[in-house]
């Protein structure tokens, strides 16, 4: 099944709400993490150039209902740098199960948007145990060729160069990159700006990303396979309309090999999390919500 459904024009919540920092060493390196709220735990992972602060909005929702955890892969945001680091969707599932053990979480419901969602599938493929729901938002996935031009240059010794010279652009490229992952530019967050280049300009961050990058192809192949094993998990799809990272046209394809429900987001872009806060907050709530009151329910035998 798939919806469209009124995205509005979400105002921040003036709820003060205590987010503190949970950091914890994974493999020998510091790996950041936010939490905040009580109850069930929900454990976001951000997308390729995100961080854990750029959930904070969404965070100050959830923690209304769950004990909720943001999470920066090491190698970028407040984690630390790490020379030489894999890249790769295995080892970023392996070291987010490591996290999780650090923090006591048996099983959880994950979230992931971008590459964080290609992260979560791979880590419910491997993890499924670990796993209450699924819900991804655009995640990447092996059906979306919209960037493949872009990942194939980053490979390339001119695009490496690109990459490198990326932190130091003037801030007119970076407004201009942010301002078209939302649907309006004009509700882009105040401080998002300066939390994304603060991440990137910091050493060691673009050799993470190009070691994402690396791995990207190789990647997406093994994921083909490791989909189905995901049908057994509720799972669902979230979708901005106006998307221009990961194409709305391989969502269909992606329902239809997870066989879970996907909800169209209209006039959003790629960061609603950023964009409408407490409607992507209320979907993620919602579905928590709905996952837990099935595996309430226990079927009556009969003679």
């Amino acid at each position: 099944m798939s919806r469209t459904v009124p995205s509005g024009t979400d105002a921040p919540s003036t709820e003060q709400v205590a987010i503190r920092a949970c950091d914890a060493l994974i493999d020998g390196y510091r790996m950041h993490a936010l939490v905040a709220g009580a109850g069930a735990p929900v454990v976001l992972v951000h997308g390729l150039l995100g961080a854990a602060a750029a959930w904070m909005p969404v965070m100050r929702v959830l923690a209304r209902e769950a004990t909720v955890y943001a999470v920066d892969a090491i190698g970028i945001g407040q984690s630390e740098r790490v020379r030489g680091i894999d890249g790769s969707l295995q080892a970023s599932a392996r070291r987010l199960a490591l996290w999780m053990d650090h923090a006591g979480l048996e099983r959880v419901d994950l979230v992931g948007t971008s590459h964080g969602g290609a992260v979560a599938m791979c880590f419910a493929a491997m993890f499924p145990q670990r796993v209450r729901s699924l819900l991804l938002h655009a995640p990447a996935n092996p059906f979306c060729m919209q960037s493949q031009p872009q990942i194939r240059f980053a490979g390339t010794r001119i695009g490496r160069r690109v990459a490198h010279w990326l932190p130091a652009a003037p801030s007119w490229v970076h407004q201009a990159a942010l301002c078209r992952m939302y649907g309006d530019p004009t509700r882009v967050r105040a401080g998002s700006l300066e939390e994304y280049v603060e991440s990137l300009r910091r050493p060691g961050t673009v050799e993470y990303i190009l070691s994402v990058l690396r791995h990207w192809v190789p990647d997406m192949t093994a994921l083909v396979p490791m989909l189905p094993r995901l049908r057994k998990l509720p799972t669902m799809l979230l979708w901005g309309a106006q998307d221009r990272a990961v194409s709305l046209s391989s969502a269909w394809r992606l329902r239809a090999v997870l066989r879970a429900p996907l909800e169209i987001l209209p006039e959003l872009g790629h960061l609603p999390f950023e964009e409408a806060p407490e409607l992507f907050a209320d979907r993620i709530l919602r579905f928590v919500a709905d996952t837990a009151g099935r595996a309430s329910v226990v079927p009556l035998r009969t003679a």
